[in-house]
């Protein structure tokens, strides 16, 4: 059969799939022709964007990726980014890219047959079909020679169409991309990946031990799908890949453009992909044997880490070359040559431990960037296994001490030293300025000398400075080619011209009552003519360590003293007083001690009684005939100190033989507060009934009276009050002071407040206050709800007012 007669037999195959694909549409056996929905970890890139994001995901961590764009690409999404291990990939990092001549989603899902038209148009001739052209910008630096990266080609077209004109490639271009296609023929001058026999990665090369099912699992391209079962003539299964594959080319160093190119040939028909990874443009040793155009089996990996690196001149730099075999296992004991050029050229060699890894350690000592390159060579050249990383070495960062002469006497000489240590052989000078005192933040120097370095060291030399206070330093070396510039900073070297420091003593006030004012005389000797002022703290009882004033006040020194004026004093106890000196130019300041000015404070004198009812009867000579002493009552309460006096209510009053009185809920209640003093009494009785003629009726009666230092006030509220059958109060009323009601024989005081001035001022009221005259011969007197409070001690100029 001659050639052409075996391609129209290939194509009435490809022609039988196609109608048999269209019949399985029509009837229904095919649910969807369109996108498959995106499986996990495979991101469909489109658009710059995506260009630049597949090519981020193949960039090494030693390459820096300039740009990138699709010079071609065919409608869909045949081209994406993975983070999902599969098939080998990512060989670095954590993700790899993928270049398809179909819908990038299928390649991840094992039981699909990836066979997507694009529709996408020839591009370099008259058979290539759904082209993608990724163009990625790179840089190689100064010292690179080498370019390579890690990928895999993936084909439906394997390998029922091999030897066919539906000849799927994958081709990868440096600067320039020139393939084209005509009829079955692939030209591709510039593609540096062929296989062994020259001939660009595509369906019919047999290089490499060519493609199988297995090289494909975890793909859609693992040879588990049918072709009959999907309407195309060959037998068997469709699907399969090529191994692990390394391609390189040698580069010199500046811009490159590197152009991955993937296509259907022939037709639109049977998918294509290839994984991308890896992609680093480093130094190999050796190029001519090390870094030949070409693809190679991946056998061996290895990797670099730290990549990159920065470091100061001067410090080690430590990688790790990590090696492993094709299936991703550790080798041990295995020779590793490390290469290293650029700015600081050495060589060096390791062997890896159990865990695969070899080390290689070195300095720098000039700036400028290093490729650090690592070769396995199992069995002499070429290199199985390589992997480049770059360091690039930056000025040195020395540091500075200093020690300057401390204290120092008033006008008198002051000197600095400086040492500067690290760095990479540190020479030059170093800029001694020195600061006044007030420039705390170094901005204005008083003086500025240079010393040179010398073994490490330099001097100020002599300087005169001026009056006391603190002075900085500040030493600046000023660096040299090799090593960066370093301050010792402000406020890091001060030293001191002392002052005087004074004595200080204090005259406090003398003992006055809560709430009155207290004051200190701070006077101030010694010292040179001292001014200024004083801070006066007054600190409460109990603070005894005087930690929290509560007044603080300043007067000026004047004379060598000073006062704080007069402060309000608070609660009784004993007080103190501290006298702070501030100081002045030439003086320290200076304070008191605690507890060397105390001021007593009394407290008030708080007094109060209250009681619900009292009543007597008596004869016209004032013989008692009934007496009822006062009920509930709190007796009377004397205090200085906050306290709460409370009887316990009576719920009922009655049983008196005469039928006097009658009561119920009768309570009474005495409450003092130390500062500021405040005496409140109260007393309520809830129902009361005078069985006096005519009889009183009270209701919901109460009475309270205080006093504090500014005065006395009392009131009385009522409910009800009846006399006979009068209804003189029906409904709460709070009463005038002092209302008097006359009915016949009964006199009746509403809220009577009677003042009280001895040992003080306080108040006494009264809710009510009955008075009952009979025949002349017999006299009731009875006291509902009487509440008594007075205060003492109060300071001058606080006279009590009653309301």
């Amino acid at each position: 059969m001659t050639g052409r007669q075996q391609r129209r037999r290939w194509s009435a195959v490809r022609a039988a799939g196609e109608v048999g694909l269209v019949v399985s549409l029509v009837a229904g056996l095919i649910v969807a022709v369109g996108a498959a929905p995106a499986l996990a970890g495979v991101t469909p890139q489109t658009g710059p964007g995506g260009a630049m994001a597949i090519a981020q995901a193949i960039a090494a961590r030693s390459t820096t990726i300039a740009g990138a764009s699709f010079l071609a690409v065919p409608p869909g999404t045949p081209d994406g980014t993975s983070t999902t291990p599969m098939g080998e990939f990512p060989t670095e990092g954590s993700s790899f890219g993928i270049l398809t001549t179909g819908d990038v989603n299928s390649v991840p899902d094992t039981s699909t047959f990836a066979s997507t038209n694009l529709s996408g148009g020839n591009v370099r001739g008259n058979t290539d079909f759904d082209v993608t052209v990724l163009k990625v910008d790179l840089a190689a630096q100064p010292g690179a020679n080498c370019l390579t990266f890690d990928y895999k080609f993936l084909s439906e077209e394997y390998p029922g169409f091999v030897n066919t004109s539906f000849n799927d490639a994958f081709i990868a271009e440096l600067d320039t991309s020139t393939w084209t296609t005509s009829g079955s023929t692939i030209t591709a001058p510039n593609d540096f990946v062929v296989d062994s026999s020259q001939h660009v990665i595509s369906i019919n090369s047999s290089g490499l031990g060519g493609m199988s099912a297995g090289n494909g699992a975890g793909t859609a391209f693992n040879g588990t799908q049918s072709y009959n079962d999907n309407f195309y003539l060959p037998p068997g299964n469709a699907g399969g890949a090529t191994g692990l594959l390394h391609a390189a080319t040698q580069v010199a160093p500046g811009p490159h453009s590197v152009y991955f190119s993937i296509f259907d040939q022939g037709d639109h028909r049977l998918d294509s992909a290839t994984f991308l990874d890896k992609l680093t443009v480093g130094f190999v040793p050796n190029p001519a044997v090390n870094c030949v155009p070409g693809a190679t089996p991946v056998n061996f990996t290895l990797s670099l880490s730290p990549a990159p690196a920065t470091n100061p001149l001067g410090t080690p730099q430590t990688v790790g070359a990590h090696l492993t075999d094709a299936d991703g296992n550790n080798i041990p004991d295995a020779p590793i040559d490390f290469t290293v050029t650029g700015a600081n050229p050495t060589t060096g060699a390791g062997t890896t431990n159990m865990s695969g890894t070899a080390t290689f350690t070195y300095t720098g000592t000039a700036l400028g960037s290093d490729t650090i390159t690592a070769c396995y060579e199992p069995s002499g050249p070429p290199c199985a296994a390589l992997d480049s990383a770059t360091t690039t070495w930056v000025n040195a960062n020395p540091s500075i001490s200093t020690t300057a002469t401390n204290p120092v006497p008033a006008e008198g000489i002051a000197s600095d030293s400086a040492t500067v240590s690290g760095g990479w052989n540190p020479g030059g000078s170093v800029t001694f300025q020195l600061f006044a005192p007030g420039d705390t933040t170094c901005q204005t120097p008083i003086a500025s000398q240079d010393g040179t370095l010398a073994g490490g060291s330099a001097s100020s030399g002599r300087v005169t400075v001026g009056g006391p206070g603190t002075y900085n330093w500040v030493a600046n070396y000023n660096g040299d080619p090799n090593n960066n510039p370093v301050s010792s900073g402000c406020g890091a070297e001060p030293f001191t011209v002392p002052k005087i420091t004074p004595n200080i003593s204090t005259t406090p006030s003398g003992t006055v009552p809560a709430g009155g004012n207290v004051s200190d005389t701070a006077t101030v000797s010694g010292g040179l003519d001292p001014g200024g002022g004083v801070t006066f703290q007054l600190f409460a009882p109990g603070d005894t360590t005087c930690q929290t004033p509560i007044a603080t006040e300043t007067g000026p020194v004047s004379g060598g003293s000073a006062s704080s004026g007069n402060v309000a004093a608070g609660a009784a106890g004993t007080y103190n007083w501290v006298a702070t000196y501030g100081g002045d130019a030439n003086n320290n300041p200076v304070t008191s001690p605690c507890g060397s000015a105390p001021v007593s404070i009394t407290g008030q004198r708080l007094t109060g009684r209250a009681y619900a009812l009292s009543a007597r009867v008596t004869t016209f000579l004032g013989t008692p005939l009934i007496v009822l002493g006062p009920t509930p009552d709190t007796g009377f309460i004397s205090t200085t100190s906050s306290s709460t006096t409370s009887t316990p209510c009576v719920a009922e009053l009655a049983g008196l033989a005469t039928g006097l009185a009658t009561a119920g809920g009768l309570c009474a209640n005495v409450t003092t507060v130390g500062f500021p003093g405040t005496s409140t009494s109260s007393a309520s009785v809830t129902e009361v009934t005078v069985g006096t003629l005519p009889k009183i009726t009270l209701r919901a009666v109460t009475s309270t009276s205080t006093s504090t230092c500014g005065g006395s006030t009392g009131g009385t509220t009522i409910d009800f009050l009846a006399i006979g059958n009068r209804v003189v109060i029906s409904v709460p009323t709070q009463v005038a002071p002092n209302t008097t009601i006359n009915t016949g024989t009964v006199k009746l005081v509403l809220n009577e407040q009677i003042p009280l001035t001895s040992r003080g001022q306080g108040l006494t009221v009264n809710a009510v206050h009955a008075t009952v005259t009979l025949l002349g011969l017999v006299k009731v007197d009875v006291v509902v709800a009487s509440s008594k409070s007075q205060i003492g001690n109060c300071p001058l100029g606080m006279l009590p007012a009653r309301d």
